[in-house]
């Protein structure tokens, strides 16, 4: 029986949760869905994800504070960063808190994240 990678995907706009929920979970993957930092939090500690894909705008807990936690308590674990945020000092900034990869909404397809994903 092959092994669902796990993914958790972080994003106050619920439209966009949904459409990368449904379309992760139609090439396989297993997927959690948070609205906010703290929830992330939450189901990061309990379900320990394979991957997060993560906003840094975010409720309760910004982006920035999550991924520096992800980083400290569970450093194997990739976080591909997918934000509204364009702005050069927070692209380096979340690679100096362990982001993987970081994408801007305005540049890249949900697609190009699924393919990301994948290739892990």
């Amino acid at each position: 029986m092959n092994h669902k990678k796990t993914i958790l995907v972080v994003d106050s706009d619920k439209l966009l949760l949904n459409t990368l929920g449904v379309q992760l979970g139609g090439e396989g993957f297993e997927v959690l869905q948070a609205e906010d930092g703290k929830t992330a939090w939450d189901k990061i500690v309990a379900e320990k994800p394979e991957v997060v894909v993560l906003e840094l705008v975010l409720l309760k807990k910004n982006g920035f504070e999550l991924l520096r936690d992800i980083h400290s308590e569970f450093p194997q674990t990739p976080v591909f960063v997918f934000s509204k945020l364009a702005g050069e000092s927070d692209i380096k900034k979340a690679k100096s808190l362990g982001a993987r990869e970081y994408f801007t909404k305005k540049e890249i397809t949900i697609k190009s994240i699924i393919d990301k994903v994948k290739s892990l």
